[in-house]
Parts: structure tokens; C-alpha cells; sequence
């Protein structure tokens, strides 16, 4: 019996240093939030914003969600409305990337049926619908891809929040005492890789990211081939 204790204590002080790495390891000391990326567009000169640069102070950290590590769903627990049937991605684009926040899980849609999942992790702050810059969480609503860009996060795909409906739900909590005046609805969501020096499929064991969705940088280069700027994506509860 004291053997098996001291291996359930040994397993539980590894899960606890694999989250404190994850959670300490993504953050960048730095003064600024955000980092210039520039655009591989070759028609237009633009620029991405990294919002992965932690503040020189940072208050504590939340307790990191741990992401279940899920295959491919089937028919039983697809999303509703959906089929999930798995089929090669294949050259062709996505209708549609949906993402379910509860469920961790990333999908490949084309009409109506979920071609490939993937496990993701998400923000550090938890699963409620993003208010402001710096809660740490990721936004629920209609989106889409505005742009691939370089980063330090593998391949980044920049997504257009905040919209209107989000300013104005920010706007909405300061009102209510619910959110920072000043701060805004935040910005710089994107769905990447990890950096080089983070380990794939462990990174995903905790939710660590300022509000985006990360993937292994191999799952990310697979669903960027089918999803160029403007594809739609949906992010649900």
C-alpha cells in the first residue's frame, strides 16, 4: 500500500509541474501585448497583432481547465444539427471550423458533416463567453479567417474579433460593474500552433493561452490548407 501511495502522490506532482510549466512556460515577459506580424499577403501590406505577450506584472493565475483528449466524435455525441462522419480533409476548403469550448474539440465541417476533430486547448480564464482584454478567455460567436501569418506560434490564423456584438456586450459589463473600463472587448484571437519549445499533444493537457485556440503545429498546417481568409468560424459553449 505504500507503494501505491507513493506513486498516486509521484502522479499527482507531475500533473501538478506539467501545469505549472504549461501555464508559466506561455507566458513572455514583456511590456507590450501585442506584436507586429506581418501579412504573407503579397497584393496588400498588412499586419497581424500576437496578443501573447504577458504583462511585466502579471496578477495570478487562474487553475488551469483540463482538455479531454477525444477522438473523432461519432454520430452519438456530434454536435446537434450535425453528422460526423470522418473522411479525408482533401484539397478542397471548409464550409465552416466549429469549435466547442466545453468539449475542447476543433471541427473540419463541409455542409453539414464533420470530416476530422482535433483537441484544443483554450484560455486560462476559464469557459465563459470572453468580456474584456485580459480576462483570459475565449470569445463565443460568428467569425471568421482574416489572414495566415508567421508567428512564434507556429502558423496563426487571425480571426476578425471583436465585432459589433462583442464591443457592445463589453460595453454592457462596464456598465454593469463586470468588466475594466477602458480596456476594450480585446483582440488578436487566433487559432495556432504552440511554440517550439512546448511539447505536442502535452500542451493541450490544460488550457494555457491568453483567449486563443491551440493546436500541435501539424494540426494547425493541416486544417490552414483548408481554411483561407474568410472562411467561416463558429465558436459555441
Amino acid at each position: 500500500m505504500k507503494v501505491r501511495e507513493r506513486r498516486r502522490r509521484l502522479n499527482q506532482l507531475r500533473l501538478c509541474l506539467l501545469a505549472a510549466w504549461l501555464l508559466v512556460g506561455c507566458e513572455v515577459t514583456g511590456t507590450t501585448k501585442q506584436q507586429l506580424l506581418p501579412s504573407s499577403d503579397t497584393n496588400n501590406t498588412t499586419f497581424a497583432f500576437d496578443d501573447t505577450t504577458s504583462p511585466q506584472a502579471p496578477t495570478a493565475l487562474p487553475l488551469p481547465v483540463v482538455a479531454p483528449q477525444a477522438g473523432v466524435a461519432s454520430d452519438g455525441d456530434c454536435p446537434q444539427g450535425y453528422t460526423c462522419r470522418s473522411q479525408a480533409v482533401g484539397p478542397s476548403p471548409a464550409d465552416k471550423l466549429l469549435i466547442e469550448k466545453a468539449r475542447h474539440k476543433l471541427h473540419i465541417v463541409r455542409g453539414t458533416n464533420i470530416v476530422k476533430s482535433f483537441t484544443v486547448a483554450l484560455g486560462s480564464g476559464g469557459l465563459e463567453q470572453k468580456l474584456f482584454e485580459g480576462d483570459r478567455k475565449t470569445p463565443e460567436g460568428r467569425f471568421a479567417v482574416t489572414g495566415r501569418y508567421p508567428s512564434k506560434w507556429h502558423t496563426y490564423l487571425a480571426l476578425d474579433y471583436p465585432g459589433d456584438a462583442d464591443r457592445a456586450r463589453y460595453e454592457a459589463a462596464v456598465k454593469r460593474g463586470e468588466a475594466p473600463p477602458k480596456v476594450g472587448a480585446g483582440s488578436a484571437i487566433a487559432i495556432h500552433g504552440h511554440r517550439a519549445d512546448q511539447p505536442s499533444k502535452l500542451h493541450k493537457l490544460a488550457d494555457w493561452t491568453l483567449g486563443c485556440i491551440a493546436l500541435d503545429n501539424n494540426e494547425i498546417d493541416e486544417i490552414a490548407t483548408v481554411a483561407p481568409k474568410g472562411t467561416p468560424v463558429e465558436i459555441i459553449q
